[in-house]
């Protein structure tokens, strides 16, 4: 067993005789890489939840990119970890990779070893479309409601771009009406899902009133709560 251990780190670029690389990947175990300057804490939600309808098993692991890993970060998402991969429903793995998001369309997510998608956007959309309702958001086959979430998505991952995010997201906030109205709501959707954990992400500790305000609702949802 631990030889087939060995070689699956090796194909993942995984340090070996780290704690955390040392589980049995069984299956095809749906892959995220992600850049441990940018934790996926919007992963933590859809997990959790997903967990109580079906048996899963969820595991940490950290590439040998990475020299130096914050402890906090070491079992980010562990969920079942002694369930042996044959039992489980599905297996997820993330790996902490160094410069997954220096091209701009990183993390990547490898599902069943062929499907690769990219970007922290998309790879919230699969795992909305995969909770089936268990995470509140607005996704559904009205064509309104699709452009409406795709709007938002999209105002969300276009302050990146911004010099002074924080500002920008504050005067969208204060504005309140149209398709900024969605902001002055601390509702758990998708997109306010994705802009909380790009916030907790950043270490984000803001003196504008607007923004304060909606993370500390944010933070006391339940579901968020239970993630943080």
């Amino acid at each position: 067993m631990s030889s087939r251990i060995n070689r699956i780190n090796k194909l993942l670029g995984l340090k070996q005789g780290n704690s955390t690389s040392q589980k049995t990947l069984d299956g095809a175990p749906v892959v995220i890489r992600a850049d441990p300057s940018r934790p996926p804490y919007f992963l933590k939600v859809f997990l959790q939840e997903m967990a109580k309808r079906k048996t899963i098993t969820a595991s940490t692991h950290t590439h040998s990119s990475v020299r130096r890993l914050d402890q906090t970060l070491e079992d980010f998402l562990e969920i079942n970890p002694d369930t042996p991969g044959w039992k489980a429903e599905q297996a997820f793995v993330l790996i902490w990779k160094q410069g997954e998001r220096k091209s701009g369309g990183l993390p990547r997510m490898t599902v069943e070893g062929e499907v690769d998608i990219a970007g922290e956007v998309e790879i919230a959309r699969y795992f909305a479309r995969c909770s089936q309702g268990a995470v509140p958001y607005d996704w559904d086959m009205d064509p309104k409601k699709s452009a409406q979430i795709d709007a938002r998505l999209e105002a969300v991952a276009s302050l990146e771009a911004e010099d002074d995010w924080e500002r920008k997201l504050e005067e969208m906030m204060g504005r309140g009406k149209g398709g900024n109205a969605w902001l002055q709501k601390a509702e758990l959707s998708l997109p306010s899902l994705l802009l909380w954990s790009w916030c907790k992400a950043s270490r984000t500790n803001p003196r504008l009133p607007n923004l304060k305000k909606w993370l500390k609702e944010i933070n006391n949802h339940p579901l968020v709560r239970a993630a943080a």
